[in-house]
C-alpha cells in the first residue's frame, strides 16, 4: 500500500514535467487531462499534505535536537576546555541559518500546496497547473534545505571525530 502511494505521489509530482516547466496556456488536450484526473490528483495532494506535515514535524524535531542537545553543548564544552575548533562553530551557525530557511521554505510550500488543493481543477485547469508548477518549485527548495542540513550534520560528525582523534 505504501509503495503504491509513493508511486502515485511520484507520478503526481512528475505530472507537471509532462508539460513545459514555464507558465503558459495549456492546449485543450492538456486541459482535458487535468480535468479528467482532477479528483484523484486533489485526493493525492491531500494525502501528500498529511504526510508532509508528519515529515516536517519529524525533521524539525530532529534538527532542533541536533542543535540544542548536540552542537551547542559540545561547542560550549570545547570552549570551556580552551580548545579552538572554529569549524564546529561555523557549522553550527550555518546549520542554524539553514534550519531557519527550511522552516520558512516549508511554510511557503505548505501555503502553495493548500492553495493548489483549493483550486477547482475541473473548471480551471490552467490555474491548477500554474499553481502546481509553483508548488513543485517550493517543494524543491525544501528538499534542497533537507539535503544541505543533512550534509552539515554529516560534516559536523566527521569534524568531531577528527577532533576526538587529535586529543
Amino acid at each position: 500500500m505504501r509503495k503504491a502511494f509513493y508511486s502515485f505521489i511520484g507520478i503526481m509530482l512528475s505530472f507537471c514535467t509532462v508539460f513545459s516547466s514555464s507558465v503558459y496556456a495549456l492546449s485543450e488536450n492538456q486541459k482535458n487531462i487535468i480535468s479528467q484526473y482532477c479528483a484523484s490528483m486533489v485526493q493525492g495532494f491531500k494525502t501528500l499534505q498529511h504526510v508532509d506535515v508528519d515529515n516536517r514535524v519529524k525533521l524539525g524535531s530532529r534538527y532542533e535536537t541536533a542543535i540544542s542537545k548536540f552542537m551547542t553543548p559540545l561547542n560550549l564544552r570545547i570552549v570551556k576546555n580552551n580548545l579552538f575548533v572554529p569549524e564546529l562553530v561555523d557549522l553550527q551557525k550555518t546549520f542554524a541559518d539553514r534550519r531557519a530557511s527550511f522552516n520558512n521554505n516549508f511554510t511557503v510550500y505548505s501555503k502553495h500546496l493548500k492553495e493548489l488543493i483549493s483550486i477547482d481543477c475541473q473548471n480551471y485547469p490552467e490555474d491548477f497547473y500554474n499553481k502546481l508548477v509553483e508548488t513543485r518549485k517550493a517543494r524543491e527548495y525544501v528538499h534542497q534545505d533537507v539535503v544541505y542540513l543533512n550534509s552539515i550534520l554529516r560534516i559536523y560528525k566527521e569534524t568531531v571525530e577528527k577532533v576526538k582523534k587529535e586529543l
